[in-house]
């Protein structure tokens, strides 16, 4: 279930908005204020935001800087709630990191629209992190032997070592040998040979922990 995120001051525009989305079959998740907003959305991040502009403390547009520069490169849909509809506001808040304006009053049908839009593009870009992460993990898997391969070690060892240079912990890199399995290969061919590889990467995976 899609999670929309509601950041408005007043409780009854918010109370108005949640009745409005009751239809999309969504989580409205309530929050009264842009600091109360950035809190929430470091703890879980949502679909979806809807965010007013006008806001005691942290405007809508200050609120939308930070969340931006808080999730960096993930992207979560932005829509403002404001009356201000002067060509400068909309360019100032299409500059802070919102996608879209609706103005106030808000119109139901509207509303529905656009998060419904919104929401079809959250899901698509999440779709497509997901078949990122699994050519990443097929770019760095060795199909023969089921273990990471060489790249995927690679990768590894740089985090690992950019981690001890920061916290100045232990490192150990083990590295192994298959005593003679060249004589195995060749006296009892390439198939035996892979499933000794198979063999000895996953009882080496199994064990080393």
């Amino acid at each position: 279930m899609p999670q929309v995120m509601v950041v408005d001051d007043s409780k009854t525009q918010r109370t108005i908005i949640f009745q409005f989305l009751q239809e999309l079959n969504c989580e409205l998740i309530p929050c009264a204020s842009g600091d109360e907003a950035l809190i929430t959305v470091s703890e879980n991040v949502p679909d979806l935001i809807i965010l007013d502009v006008e806001m005691p403390g942290l405007s809508g547009f200050d609120t939308c800087k930070a969340i931006r520069g808080f999730l960096q490169d993930t992207w979560v849909p932005i829509i403002y709630l404001t009356g201000r509809t002067d060509p400068e506001d909309i360019v100032e808040g299409l500059d802070a990191g919102g996608d879209t304006y609706i103005t106030k009053p808000v119109n139901e049908e509207v509303l529905k629209a656009i998060a419904k839009a919104m929401l079809r593009l959250s899901d698509i870009q999440a779709q497509l992190l997901q078949a990122n992460k699994e050519l990443d993990e097929v770019a760095h898997f060795d199909v023969l032997t089921q273990i990471m391969n060489r790249r995927g070690y690679e990768d590894m060892l740089a985090r690992l070592w950019k981690d001890h240079e920061r916290r100045k912990s232990p490192i150990s890199i083990l590295l192994m040998d298959i005593d003679h399995f060249k004589k195995y290969n060749d006296g009892y061919g390439h198939i035996k040979g892979d499933e000794c590889l198979r063999l000895v990467a996953q009882t080496l995976k199994k064990e080393l922990k």
